[in-house]
């Protein structure tokens, strides 16, 4: 009966353990910076950044819904229809298979009555 005490108690330590370790972490509590006031420190001159400066295949101006996307061209039915060729293959029945699986297997040294 302790033994069982023991475990249940060392199960909630656990559990407890477990559920209180992901809330901890070592980030500030106002690490987003939306939320965050403005930081007011000193301002770098942005007109001689190399930073802020876009290589010019990277310059595609504004970004729409798709336009990032290569125009795609499906082909006809014809096309499709030409093209693949059927390899045909047996339907195979899993029921069919199982039994006959379980048919070659020897008998289990106990009856399901025996068993329970």
């Amino acid at each position: 009966m302790k033994i069982k005490r023991a475990g249940a108690l060392y199960f909630t330590l656990l559990a407890l353990f477990i559920s209180i370790l992901p809330g901890c972490s070592s980030k500030p509590a106002d690490s987003n910076p939306k939320l965050s006031a403005p930081d007011t420190g000193p301002v770098a001159d942005s007109s001689n950044s190399e930073i802020e400066k876009e290589p010019a295949a990277l310059s595609i101006g504004p970004i729409k819904l798709g336009n990032l996307l290569e125009p795609f061209d499906p082909p006809s039915l014809d096309e499709l229809l030409e093209k693949n060729k059927w390899i045909d293959r047996p339907v195979v029945d899993s029921m069919q298979l199982m039994r006959d699986l379980q048919a070659k297997l020897p008998l289990p040294p106990l009856s399901a009555k025996q068993a329970l």
